[in-house]
């Protein structure tokens, strides 16, 4: 089976500092209401409420990134012949979309396309060890 796949790499400024958290608590709330306010027929926010805090990501049919207020990675596998085919300009208008409605900007970067070949075989335990 051969599959293409891009790298994507997402960069929010202006809401989210490493080691600081959220630049103020407003800040916070704008993120939240952002993510709840998503409304797009490819992304799809899920928050899992398992841990005691909430933790974000964005999922689609290609793929999915956990959506860090500060920036994120991902892998995201082709979907069809169009000209965007990995739905980046969807993924990209998603993520302005949120960063704007916190004050902030966003930046996505996006690899060149590159084909992944697997020989599949049925599942079974372990199966991975012994490939």
């Amino acid at each position: 089976m051969k599959q293409e796949m891009v790298f994507v790499r997402g960069t929010f400024d202006g809401i989210y500092g490493w080691g600081k958290g959220f630049y103020t608590a407003e800040k916070a709330y704008q993120w939240e209401a952002a993510l709840k306010s998503v409304n797009n027929i490819f992304w799809k926010v899920f928050t899992d409420h398992h841990a005691s805090y909430d933790t974000h990501y964005l999922v689609a049919t290609g793929g999915s990134v956990y959506l860090h207020p500060m920036d994120f990675t991902g892998i995201i596998h082709s979907l069809g012949d169009s000209s965007d085919a990995f739905d980046c300009k969807a993924l990209k208008e998603v993520c302005d979309k949120i960063a704007e409605q916190c004050g902030g900007t966003f930046k996505l970067e996006v690899s060149k396309p590159f084909e992944i070949e697997a020989d599949l075989v049925p599942f079974k335990e372990g199966i991975h060890n012994t490939l």
